[in-house]
């Protein structure tokens, strides 16, 4: 019983708004390891990765919890990697890395489920990793300026979807599935290495502003006259 009181005090510093207050419960959960991944839901090491990451880049302001933070501004902060870590904050909304050297995004960005805008264009992106298929509350997704080849099938379980760029990166087809993004409305993709688009593109009864200059698609193209024909504006 003792033991779980002392537990339950930690677990009330690492809770707390106060740095010195986080740094001491981590420095003692090393004596409840065991105690502390069945609570947590991840290991101590896990944790003091991701609080190192963010207090190193100046990302927690002491308003909430650490492990509550909603918003992280990361722009132009010459990251190469995003920390698999990422994935513990569970409360994070709005995550933006814009303007770094970011080669790949963690397949644990998916465990972030509340998260409403992401934000990564202008790095060395290559491959959008199949988990962003798991983040049910996504409204935006800004994967621009960087050297993606392909859309993975799971965009289309991002019902909540409704701005999505991916201008000026390695593309040269878009999935079907792009029809399952229902509230879709601003779709850019101009700057690619496009030559048609799918049918299903036609079941996005929300678009409103399709880019696709500077490929190799043209008003002719059965879907563009379609999209136009409906009050779309195709930018061509």
């Amino acid at each position: 019983m003792e033991q779980t009181t002392e537990f339950q005090s930690l677990c009330d510093l690492i809770a707390s708004i106060d740095r010195a207050s986080v740094e001491s419960g981590l420095d003692s959960a090393r004596d409840y390891k065991t105690e502390f991944d069945a609570h947590f839901g991840c290991t101590l090491e896990e944790m003091q990765t991701l609080y190192d990451f963010l207090m190193r880049h100046n990302v927690w302001d002491f308003d909430c919890p650490f492990l509550e933070i909603t918003s992280i501004d990361l722009m132009g902060k010459q990251l190469t990697t995003l920390p698999a870590e990422i994935g513990l904050l569970k409360h994070l909304s709005s995550l933006c890395v814009t303007g770094n050297f970011l080669w790949s995004l963690p397949a644990e960005i998916g465990n972030c489920e509340r998260l409403q805008t992401l934000q990564a264009g202008d790095n060395r992106l290559r491959a959008i990793p199949k988990e962003i298929g798991q983040l049910k509350c996504l409204s935006t997704l800004h994967l621009e300026k960087n050297q993606i080849a392909s859309i993975p099938p799971e965009i289309g379980a991002l019902k909540s979807l409704s701005e999505l760029y991916l201008h000026d990166n390695h593309l040269t087809s878009i999935p079907a599935e792009i029809a399952g993004c229902e509230n879709l409305e601003d779709l850019r993709l101009e700057r690619n290495q496009l030559q048609q688009l799918p049918p299903e593109i036609l079941e996005l009864k929300s678009i409103r502003k399709l880019y696709l200059g500077y490929n190799k698609i043209t008003e002719s193209d059965t879907c563009v006259a379609e999209l136009i024909k409906r009050g779309c504006k195709v930018d061509i």
